[in-house]
């Protein structure tokens, strides 16, 4: 008789059901009363040690792909292998000046050395930053004189040294620095009595076998290692018994941003024999920090950089490649060809960054594209646009069902479901509002919610120029719907014109905008632009605001497709909190 054991069922009652329906159908076991025998306690064993084992090797295939694996340890060697190095720790960066008082007899120049110390605190905790170069600052004034050293750059973290020996079989050996809070940007590495200069290899884009070069990455354990080439093909490596000092920043990440205020008891030598004070004064709060590069991020930015083989051909390449380089300084990018931009702009790579670049790192970005470009492109720099999704959403909601006792407590829980959602597809580029996988989710958030629905509007942002007459258009990235003799397509959040409080509204039937007055309803300006539901844009023309509410004016649309909402290019979708509403309807009904 032909037996079979099912397989299919990893669980341990399944795998115990079916070790005991393949022994049944052994004749020496027929009419065999398995519970009440020893051989229940064996059968019990054996689906303990093939649960486990199954459960292993499930463990241990996800482990092995990185869109599967869960461990740090196995993301970081998966995406190593692929020549992916995440990122560590990154310090924090403000901008300050720096200012001291001389006197008649103190140098016309003076030098505000590298590593100069400042500190300040942020939530009661204190944090050193240090300048990271030398700065010069020239005498100014004729009595009272003064120096000031402009916009410098201080960096947060403890610059740090560790020293190793090379071993007999370098081009094998790697190096540990036993330091988790490491900032890989940092890394310095000389070698030999001569100190020669070694390079991190992401720097560099010709190896041979004189490259001097080092690689640095983290280990399973959150420390880092340095190694070298192998002497030939991949860059020179230490000789035997040389030094090699590994010099780099151990700092806090994103604790130490938002620093304001910076002190410091340092002094600089005067060139007469003083030493002057210096004070700090604040340019740039301090931003920037990041901690060491999360789980997913690393499945997420992997693959594009493995297919980018640091060359830029392809906008995934540019994105992959100025990510890699520009970590602390961007979180979110996008690139596309200028043949995908609309109006089409051939020879063009068009980035977005979030948050908007400074124009130094908008020099940087062109001088890396420089460096890795295989065809030379023009790039231009679009600033992100964020629409905000607003919701308000109704469900039906039968109390006796719910594990929630009132109305304000399910209330509660389904804004946040709403919450929840929307940080899924906001804040970054290419993502998608569902309606329908929103109100799923509502749906199963309590067996008391019996149904669902929404209504979706979107909202741009803009700050007018007070009093002058001025013309705007937003562009949002879905169409807007038709004009009605019902509803309004068009509003907006309130403003002053002519001393009155106003607000922005289409006229019902028409696509013409006017103006009216919020507690009256009286129109104040009959014709103050229009909007195009096809091409999904607001012009608004002669608009004078002499003030507003809050930070800028929101205008909000109502979708012509309210069930899905997708981003193009630049555009990127937010939350707007405030716009979150929820209301239960209590039922009786099943």
């Amino acid at each position: 008789m032909a037996t079979t054991i099912n397989s299919t069922g990893l669980d341990f009652d399944s795998i115990r059901n079916n070790l005991k329906t393949w022994l049944e159908q052994k004749p020496e076991f027929a009419d065999y009363n398995f519970e009440a025998s020893g051989l229940s306690n064996i059968l019990d064993v054996l689906a303990y040690n093939t649960h486990y084992n199954g459960l292993i090797a499930n463990f241990a295939l996800n482990e092995s792909f990185l869109s599967t694996a869960q461990l740090r340890s196995s993301m970081i060697g998966l995406s190593t292998a692929i020549g992916y190095i995440p990122n560590s720790k990154i310090s924090s960066i403000a901008v300050i000046n720096v200012t001291a008082s001389g006197t008649a007899t103190t140098s016309n120049s003076l030098k505000l050395p590298a590593n100069t110390k400042f500190t300040t605190t942020v939530d009661d905790v204190a944090y050193t930053f240090q300048t990271t170069k030398d700065a010069t600052a020239f005498k100014q004034g004729s009595g009272p004189y003064s120096y000031t050293w402009e916009n410098v750059t201080v960096r947060e973290g403890i610059e740090k040294q560790k020293t190793f020996i090379a071993g007999t079989t370098s081009e094998i050996d790697t190096y540990v620095i036993p330091n988790q809070d490491i900032d890989i940007n940092t890394v310095e590495v000389t070698v030999g009595s001569t100190n020669k200069q070694f390079y991190n290899v992401s720097t560099v884009s010709e190896l041979d076998q004189f490259s001097r070069i080092f690689i640095i990455k983290e280990t399973p354990n959150g420390y880092y290692e340095v190694a070298f080439g192998n002497g030939a093909s991949l860059g020179e490596v230490p000789v035997s018994g040389d030094k090699i000092v590994v010099t780099y920043n151990s700092c806090a990440g994103t604790a130490a941003n938002g620093a304001r205020t910076f002190t410091t008891t340092t002094s600089i030598p005067g060139g007469d024999g003083s030493n002057l004070s210096i004070i700090p004064i604040t340019i740039t709060n301090s931003y920037a920090g990041a901690n060491k590069e999360s789980i997913e991020s690393i499945r997420k930015a992997a693959p594009f950089l493995y297919a980018a083989q640091n060359r830029m051909v392809t906008a995934d390449d540019y994105a992959a490649l100025i990510r890699r380089n520009f970590s602390s300084q961007i979180s979110d990018i996008l690139c596309w060809g200028g043949e995908d931009n609309i109006p089409a702009q051939y020879g063009a790579v068009y980035v977005s960054i979030t948050p908007s670049p400074t124009e130094s790192l908008k020099a940087d970005i062109r001088k890396l594209v420089k460096n890795l470009a295989v065809v030379a492109f023009d790039v231009v720099f679009i600033d992100p646009i964020t629409t905000y999704v607003e919701v308000d959403l109704t469900f039906q909601y039968n109390q006796t069902l719910s594990s929630y006792a009132t109305i304000p407590e399910i209330e509660t829980v389904v804004g946040n479901v709403v919450s929840s959602y929307l940080d899924t597809v906001t804040d970054e580029f290419s993502e998608t509002f569902r309606r329908s996988n929103l109100l799923t989710l509502v749906d199963a958030s309590d067996p008391g919610v019996l149904s669902s629905q929404a209504a979706v509007k979107i909202q741009q942002r803009f700050v007018p120029v007070l009093g002058i007459s001025t013309a705007y258009t937003l562009a949002f990235p879905a169409s807007i719907t038709a004009p009605s003799v019902t509803s309004y397509a068009i509003s907006s959040s309130e403003f002053i014109v002519r001393g009155t409080t106003c607000i922005l509204r289409n006229r019902l039937g028409s696509n013409v905008l006017e103006i009216l007055s919020v507690v009256t309803g009286k129109i104040i300006i009959d014709n103050v632009g229009n909007y195009d539901a096809a091409l999904g844009t607001v012009n608004i023309s002669g608009f004078t605001p002499s003030a507003f509410s809050g930070t800028s004016i929101k205008v909000t649309v109502v979708p012509a497709n309210q069930g899905n909402i997708s981003t193009l290019r630049e555009n990127k979708l937010g939350k707007d909190p405030i716009a979150i509403t929820t209301n239960a309807i209590e039922t009786t009904t099943l």
